[in-house]
């Protein structure tokens, strides 16, 4: 298992080196070791060494469609996050949706060509990682491809972004400022925002209700989904909120865009952008 980290405090960089770096180097060395011996040799190759064997596991960043389309700095704080968490992150360029939205939509046979070019794309990563509860439970749960082996591979590999920091890099500890009052999120977001210094968790008096949105629910049945998040939007201020955090973009723009309506003074980030900002 591997050792609890922390933020900053296990900040490290892993530094990889191909095998072909001792041979390019090995001249240098040589050279070295004429003016200064064969103790400074050694010390050299132990560090190029020490850099091989701690190379960072790699993850494929999944981007969904309404990240990279409205809120791109959510998948470039979720990017920056990894990185500096000391995971190589790599973003395929050839990479679409997960079908979440047709599949929803009741389109399950049209939504399959799309699920199996997710699996396509993503199933080569050791992990893939999204800053979407939503999205990672369809992966996790309904995604649907011939290849059963790149199946079985995203449906354990694919993580919730907090999950991810939780669960396999095992950050623990956020010794940070953030000085602001949230409202919570729940289990393992709700125990990350709690180790920010300085960020209040304010508790709603309805936590366990939905906002409205629900993917096309919200285009569907319109009066009943903007009910519903007025109702949040109530429910957060009544608790003193500053702002309200998620890890779904989706739920927080359909909020924001009831709040700005009313032009209420509440802000609304996702919950990468909080954890960024602490590191």
């Amino acid at each position: 298992m591997p050792e609890p980290r922390s933020i900053p405090a296990r900040l490290k960089l892993h530094w990889h080196v191909e095998r072909s770096g001792y041979i390019l180097v090995a001249p240098y060395l040589v050279h070295l070791t004429i003016f200064f011996g064969y103790p400074l040799l050694f010390s050299l190759v132990l560090i190029f060494h020490r850099w091989d064997i701690v190379s960072p596991m790699t993850v494929g960043l999944f981007v969904p469609c309404y990240i990279d389309q409205f809120y791109p700095h959510v998948a470039q704080a979720a990017l920056t996050l990894l990185q500096r968490l000391g995971c190589k992150v790599e973003v395929p360029l050839a990479q679409t949706c997960c079908g979440q939205p047709l599949a929803n939509a009741g389109f399950a046979l049209q939504a399959r060509p799309v699920m199996a070019h997710f699996a396509h794309v993503f199933a080569p990563y050791e992990y893939i990682v999204a800053p979407s509860g939503s999205c990672v439970f369809h992966v996790q749960h309904h995604l649907e491809t011939d290849n059963t082996a790149a199946l079985q591979h995203l449906r354990v590999r694919t993580y919730e972004l907090c999950q991810f920091l939780r669960e396999v890099l095992q950050v623990e500890r956020i010794p940070a400022c953030f000085p602001h009052r949230m409202v919570p999120a729940y289990s393992i977001v709700r125990d990350l925002l709690r180790q920010v210094k300085g960020l209040e968790l304010v508790e709603p008096s309805r936590p366990d209700e939905c906002c409205g949105f629900g993917g096309t629910f919200a285009v569907e049945e319109e009066a009943v989904s903007v009910r519903m998040g007025q109702d949040r939007l109530q429910d957060f201020q009544a608790a003193g909120a500053e702002v309200v955090t998620s890890t779904d973009m989706s739920c927080l723009m359909h909020l924001e865009g009831l709040a700005r309506r009313q032009g209420l003074p509440l802000r609304f980030m996702h919950v990468a952008e909080i954890l960024l900002g602490s590191v």
